[in-house]
Order: C-alpha cells, then structure tokens, then sequence
C-alpha cells in the first residue's frame, strides 16, 4: 500500500461521501488493509486530506500551466475529465467545515 493507493481510494470515497464522509475505515476498506496501517502513513485524517490537497492541487497546476486556453481549450477539458477526483476533491475540501483557514493557506 502506497500513499498514491491511499489517495486514489480517498478521491473516490470523496466524490461519493464528500469530505465529510471520509473515514479512515472507509479508506482501509476501499484500500485493503487494516485502518493501523494508514496510521503508518498518517496520523489523522486532516493531515492526509492537506496532503491529499498539496498533491490534487499541485498536479493540476502543472497540468494547466501547460494548456494555452486561447489555443487548446479541448485539452483543457480534457484534462478536467482526466483529473475529475482531483477538482471535485480540492472544491469540496475547501468546503469542508472542519479544515479551518489556517490550514487552507
């Protein structure tokens, strides 16, 4: 079990249960394991949801800064279908009522 593993189990549970909705149970079901073991990787799920952010949000920056939109507005698109957890998962993260402001910055 990776972080990657962790992250795309959480991306679905997140696009179905909203972020209010993950449990670190629910993670270690989707995933496979025992719930100690994501413990190993996280030790709270706020610290695996900011990570989970940094990762989303930077990999959408990357892909963005690549896309001219004046030129190439189908891979933009295209991208946002490619990346769909990641941008359902960073709007309902900053909607979450308990990550607070410091964390978001």
């Amino acid at each position: 079990m990776t972080k990657d593993d962790i992250f795309k189990a959480s991306l679905k549970i997140v696009g179905t249960d909203g972020v209010e909705g993950l449990s670190m149970r629910k993670i270690s079901n989707e995933v496979g394991c025992n719930v100690s073991s994501l413990y190993n990787h996280f030790s709270d799920k706020e610290k695996l949801l900011n990570e989970m952010f940094l990762d989303s949000y930077w990999r959408l920056q990357s892909d963005a800064s690549i896309v001219d939109l004046s030129e190439h507005l189908k891979d933009f698109f295209m991208s946002a279908i490619n990346y769909k957890d990641d941008f359902l998962f960073v709007k309902k993260y900053y909607s979450a009522s308990f990550i607070n402001e410091d964390t978001k910055k």
